[in-house]
């Protein structure tokens, strides 16, 4: 446990606190004594300025009452000599941007005393200061915020009595001519960020009795001079960056009560001449590198009742006497440092002490067995971090709080909540020290090791590890078993796939998935034997006409009855008996019947057009086929006339192009290779298909014409806008023979569109070709008559 000191009054504020004390109340007496209205007409002006410029509430210093009856202001004859706005509160505009504007204080020619601490006055302290208050005594600018340099001036204020400017963001070095306040009775400029030496001229403030330099970053050595302050009776120099040693001349310094040097970089040696302060009543020098022993002349402090000298390099063993004559003592801290020996008994029966903390360091011995201690039941002592060993006594429970881990106890463990013995040799405890090191040390005194009493300690270790040992090794073995048991059952699994895959048999190559086999149910048989069986699909054999086919039974070769389905693609029979949306026509979608005639057999849905009263036709043929994307100009999703003339289009204009794979890609790229290879296709130049035909359609020039004719119906149908399009009862014709497609007068987008004209004049497009007459040589609008907005679409197309 590391110790804490408690939380106590400054002592320098105390002291400094009953100075100021005494000082106010006799201005105060002389104030309400002398009291008068206000007679100066500068000084009330001055006033109004000083309320205004720092921003004051009409409730603490009112317009219409008299100014010396102000809260906080203290007038003599009329006259002002104090104001005090410490404790006053801004009105909201003065907190918004709160100044250090005092220059009315000007003013006041017999001012005595300003006291402004905890009002924020934000800037750096005017140099008019130490010329225009001449009868300034009292400066409290303690907490306002002040930043910095401490002007020079202030050291023509020689009647100054005291000077607060602690706790600001003063920086700069100490004026050398604050030495001039010879009649100085407290100098406080702690807590802020001042640098430099500390000025050696301040030898000369002989009545000071409070100097505090705490907490700036001070650098050098401590001035030896200071040791001329003669009635100096708190010096604070903790918490800078001092180095060197401790003046030998601090031993003159007979009034010194409180001697705070702790927190710097001091070396050597403590002056033995310390023990002759005999009013010394706290003397802190922690967190020093000071080294040596502690000087036996300390022992002559009767009055000392702090002691720190905790984080130093300080050594030996603590003197017999030196703790005898310290009656007084209520807190010592000795830690971390190299002391070595026994702890002076007399440390553990002092009636004052409350806090010993001696740990991290080397002290060794037994405790003492005392029967009685004036002032355990409230005392906390650290003894953590040494050598101390033996058994515990009866001693321990009686201390509000003891620490003595991490030193060579044995023995069985005390049952006191209020004592932390870890680290140790106790028996029966967790976070002991290992019995080798405990056995070691005793050896090493020649001291007796009870192994007895460290056993059960071990026993219950040993128990703790086979039960440890235990519990992972069931663990393991679960763990194990499961495994084994996953790998059995992923072998069954791939046993079984193995055996259906068998079965199935292998995949036929291509890039989409194989149909479902159902090889593995039965046997399969030749078309010949189920015409054999069916009697050639005879009526007499026919059960039942279904919705997607014909139910049929018969007989196969042994008697077995069977029921054959006959599938009806309707989508191969006449035109004239149904019209239908097919949905992603593809160039396997071309199909010839018996008589060689051009039907269109789309392995995708079939849909009815609306209006249609047609219902016991197929609605699906085998699976949709995976091809298309959707996003095109028609979306594939749904079925429309127009989505079945593009894609018809599309495969046009692969035979046309040779592009195998155009019919069934749907993709960025194919629009984009659609966009540009159309525009070579122009019913106004036969030409420039040759650009883009495959160029194994023409084996002579004869047949330009007809390529050039598919080309301009492929166009015709690749039309972005629907309504421009053939209509899809007519369309699949134009595939067959296409010279035949004039008899049967067959105009692209007539059932579409009204009010356009059934054929284009012949002449108005003449063949490039020779025999323009001949029947091999049709024009292109006598093989597919064109529309009569064909040019209007090139027009859409060329903008």
């Amino acid at each position: 446990m590391k110790a804490k000191k408690l939380h106590r009054p400054p002592f320098e504020a105390m002291e400094a606190h009953r100075i100021q004390l005494k000082v106010s109340l006799v201005l105060w007496l002389i104030s309400s004594v002398l009291a008068q209205p206000l007679s100066s007409h500068s000084e009330r002006s001055a006033l109004f300025g000083l309320r205004s410029t720092l921003g004051l509430r009409a409730r603490d210093w009112p317009r219409k009452a008299d100014p010396c009856s102000w809260r906080g202001v203290s007038c003599r004859n009329g006259r002002v000599v104090g104001i005090n706005v410490s404790g006053l509160i801004r009105t909201r505009l003065g907190r918004r941007n709160p100044q250090f504007a005092v220059d009315s204080l000007a003013n006041f020619t017999l001012l005595a005393s300003f006291n402004s601490s905890g009002f924020l006055l934000p800037g750096s302290i005017p140099d008019w200061f130490g010329r225009s208050l001449s009868a300034l005594q009292v400066l409290d600018l303690r907490s306002c915020s002040i930043t910095g340099p401490i002007p020079s001036s202030l050291g023509n204020l020689s009647g100054l009595n005291y000077l607060y400017l602690s706790d600001n963001l003063l920086t700069g070095a100490i004026p050398s001519t604050l030495g001039q306040l010879s009649s100085l009775y407290v100098l406080d400029l702690s807590r802020n960020s001042l640098t430099g030496a500390i000025p050696s001229t301040l030898r000369q403030l002989s009545l000071l009795p409070v100097l505090n330099l705490s907490q700036n970053t001070m650098t050098g050595a401590i001035p030896s001079t200071l040791g001329q302050l003669s009635s100096l009776s708190v010096l604070n120099l903790s918490r800078n960056s001092l180095t060197g040693a401790i003046p030998d001349s601090f031993s003159a310094l007979h009034n010194l009560s409180r001697l705070d040097l702790s927190s710097n970089f001091l070396s050597g040696s403590i002056p033995s001449g310390l023990g002759s302060l005999s009013g010394l009543q706290v003397l802190y020098l922690q967190n020093n590198s000071l080294i040596a022993s502690i000087p036996v002349q300390l022992g002559a402090l009767s009055q000392l009742i702090e002691l720190d000298l905790g984080k130093n390099g300080l050594s030996g063993s603590l003197p017999n006497g030196l703790f005898s004559n310290l009656t007084q003592l209520q807190y010592v801290v000795l830690s971390w440092n190299s002391f070595g020996g026994n702890l002076p008994d007399i440390l553990w029966s002092m009636p004052q002490l409350y806090l010993l903390d001696v740990s991290g360091n080397n002290f060794t011995g037994v405790l003492p067995n005392l029967t009685s201690l004036a002032n355990a039941t409230g005392a906390v002592f650290n003894l953590a971090n040494n050598q101390f060993f033996g058994n515990l006594t009866s001693l321990v429970p009686k201390f509000r709080f003891i620490d003595l881990s991490d030193n060579y106890f044995q023995g069985p463990a005390p049952n006191n909540t209020r004592t932390n013995v870890t680290g140790n040799c106790l028996q029966s405890l967790s976070n002991q020290r290992n019995i080798q090191d405990c056995k070691l040390f005793y050896d090493m005194r020649g001291l007796p090791f009870d192994n007895d009493l460290a056993e059960p300690a071990s026993k219950n270790k040993k128990q703790v590890t086979y039960v440890m040992i235990g519990l992972f090794g069931g663990l393991g073995f679960i763990v194990l078993l499961v495994s084994v048991l996953l790998l059995l059952l992923k072998k069954c699994d791939r046993r079984k796939t193995d055996q259906r895959a068998a079965s199935i048999g292998p995949v036929p190559g291509g890039s989409s998935p194989p149909p479902k086999s159902f090889s593995g149910l039965g046997e399969s048989f030749s078309y010949e034997q189920i015409l054999l069986a069916t009697g050639d699909f005879s009526d007499t054999n026919l059960i039942k006409h279904g919705h997607s086919g014909d139910l049929f039974g018969g007989e196969l070769e042994g008697g077995f009855p069977v029921v054959i389905k006959r599938v009806d693609l309707h989508s191969l029979r006449k035109e004239s008996l149904y019209v239908g949306i097919r949905i992603d026509i593809q160039a396997s979608s071309i199909l010839l019947d018996d008589k060689y005639e051009v039907r269109l057999g789309s392995l995708s849905e079939v849909h009815a057009q609306e209006g249609d009263n047609h219902q016991n036709v197929i609605t699906r043929l085998l699976h949709k086929p995976q091809t298309t994307e959707q996003g095109g100009p028609f979306d594939s999703s749904s079925a429309t006339c127009a989505y079945d003339v593009y894609c018809f289009g599309k495969v046009l204009l692969e035979l046309v192009t040779g592009k195998l794979g155009l019919s069934k890609s749907d993709d960025d790229n194919t629009k984009e290779w659609l966009e540009k290879n159309l525009q070579y296709i122009s019913i106004d130049d036969k030409e420039m298909v040759t650009k883009i035909l495959d160029q194994s359609l023409i084996v002579d020039e004869d047949l330009l014409e007809e390529v050039w004719a598919m080309a301009i119906v492929a166009k015709s149908c690749l039309s972005p806008k629907p309504s421009k399009t053939p209509a899809n009862e007519t369309y699949p014709q134009s595939t067959g023979k296409p010279f035949e497609s004039e008899n049967a007068n067959i105009v692209p987008g007539q059932t579409n569109r009204e009010g356009t004209s059934g054929l284009k004049q012949s002449g108005r497009i003449s063949s490039r070709g020779s025999g323009a007459n001949s029947s091999s040589h049709k024009r292109s609008s006598e093989i597919f008559p064109e529309p009569v907005d064909m040019h209007d679409i090139e027009r859409q197309d060329e903008k």
